[in-house]
């Protein structure tokens, strides 16, 4: 069976002109046919501004489970985040331990969203995209997979 991440929609945020959407999960036996039923793995901090994720990518290296994602927040626009997992089940977010944020005034200073990554060996490597969904283009960066 197979084990899939998806953006979910909750409602409205606040002023009912915003979607509310959190990241669950759903199992599928084959990959094609997916499980309606979906669990909640990563909610908006309502506290925070923040009222959706987008784009969950997921990596794992020894055993634990990396989970990348975008946050829009009423206040920050569109940044960058990340969660670890050890059974898929239980997440922590790190994302203010993510390590990248958006530039003062070049390409990418008013929003980082959308993010691909991979590890090739010990290395973690991201390409996000940058202003305005990415019309403006795309990043790259790297860390050491020991840094996150």
């Amino acid at each position: 069976s197979s084990l899939g991440w998806q953006t979910f929609g909750e409602g409205f945020y606040k002023d009912k002109t915003l979607p509310k959407y959190c990241l669950r999960s759903t199992i599928s036996e084959d990959g094609f046919n997916w499980n309606n039923e979906s669990k909640i793995i990563i909610e908006p901090d309502l506290n925070n501004n923040e009222f959706g994720f987008g784009r969950p990518y997921l990596l794992n290296h020894n055993s634990i489970f990396y989970l990348f994602y975008s946050i829009r927040s009423s206040h920050d626009g569109y940044s960058l985040g990340y969660a670890v997992s050890s059974d898929l089940e239980r997440w922590v977010r790190k994302d203010k331990e993510i390590g990248i944020s958006r530039s003062k005034n070049d390409w990418d200073n008013e929003m980082i969203c959308y993010c691909s990554t991979l590890i090739v060996r010990d290395k973690v490597y991201m390409f996000y995209n940058g202003n305005n969904h990415g019309k403006s283009g795309f990043g790259f960066a790297e860390c050491n997979i020991s840094d996150l």
